[in-house]
């Protein structure tokens, strides 16, 4: 399934081209920084983009590969960007908590509530993304031929803001610029590791080598621990993953510090045997 926003600028004049390209740069930079944000890159998303009809366009965004995996990913991606948005007008406070998002999280239609709570709270917290929303707005606001905004998702309706609003949504500087700062936080990167030692039952943990340094990290991908009863792993082979894992935030050294028994392996992409250097491809086919 494809996710679609459909976005209208009201008005009976013709909108200036810079408006549109402006806005549409803005929305596709978000949507790309929630797709990384979950662990993809770019090339791991389509955004296509239908030309303006009567003052709107359609933004509709697509996994590249057409699994059941990435088609969720994309409406994960799509959720969280109409809860950004909501988050963005319905409080003026930068410190809005799980519980609030969750609550504003409900009016999106999906099955994925909790993993779009979770990622519109963590995006939410990074000055960009803020920064680009409220960027959307200062847009929109100087186009005297613009009277109104009305995005869409899959055909249900997102925001409907007149243009005596815009300002309302508008947030000077300070409030834009001053980063939240959180106790903890995670992230999942995508990254290479060499195998020190194999476990072969259930989620106990392995030990890897990343970047010269050993870590020890379950693995939660269900389908490539099945595929252990088939394929040889032994040290010195090469995994790419996505790793997830967690920091807290230290107040004496005020800084964050990674909490070393936090790392967990959702996905395995590759495994490349150290002797015949072959690569099979897991979960993404």
């Amino acid at each position: 399934m494809n996710d679609e926003f459909l976005i209208r600028f009201g008005g009976e004049n013709h909108i200036r081209v810079e408006t549109l390209t402006e806005f549409l740069d803005s929305y596709r930079l978000l949507l790309y920084r929630i797709n990384k944000q979950l662990g993809h890159s770019e090339n791991d998303l389509i955004v296509d983009v239908f030309p303006p009809e009567d003052g709107s366009f359609k933004i509709r965004i697509s996994p590249k590969y057409q699994s059941q995996l990435l088609n969720t990913i994309s409406g994960i991606v799509a959720g969280t960007l109409s809860g950004l948005l909501l988050a963005w007008i319905l409080t003026n406070d930068k410190n809005i908590s799980v519980d609030e998002i969750a609550k504003i999280v409900e009016s999106i239609e999906s099955k994925n509530k909790k993993e779009i709570t979770q990622q519109v709270y963590n995006i939410y917290q990074e000055i960009e993304v803020r920064q680009t929303i409220n960027q959307t707005f200062e847009i929109v606001s100087k186009d005297e031929n613009i009277q109104s905004l009305d995005i869409s998702q899959n055909n249900k309706e997102i925001l409907n803001i007149p243009k005596s609003d815009f300002q309302k949504y508008i947030r000077p500087q300070t409030l834009v610029h001053e980063k939240v700062l959180e106790t903890e936080k995670i992230d999942i990167d995508k990254i290479s590791i060499v195998i020190k030692t194999v476990v072969f039952e259930g989620y106990a943990k392995w030990t890897f080598i990343w970047n010269g340094y050993p870590i020890t990290a379950s693995i939660k991908d269900d389908i490539f621990l099945k595929k252990m009863n088939n394929e040889a792993f032994k040290r010195g082979d090469v995994l790419q993953v996505r790793l997830k894992k967690k920091s807290i935030f230290n107040e004496e050294l005020n800084t964050y510090i990674v909490d070393e028994k936090s790392y967990e392996i959702l996905e395995v992409l590759n495994h490349i045997s150290r002797n015949n250097n072959e690569s099979y491809t897991l979960g993404l086919k």
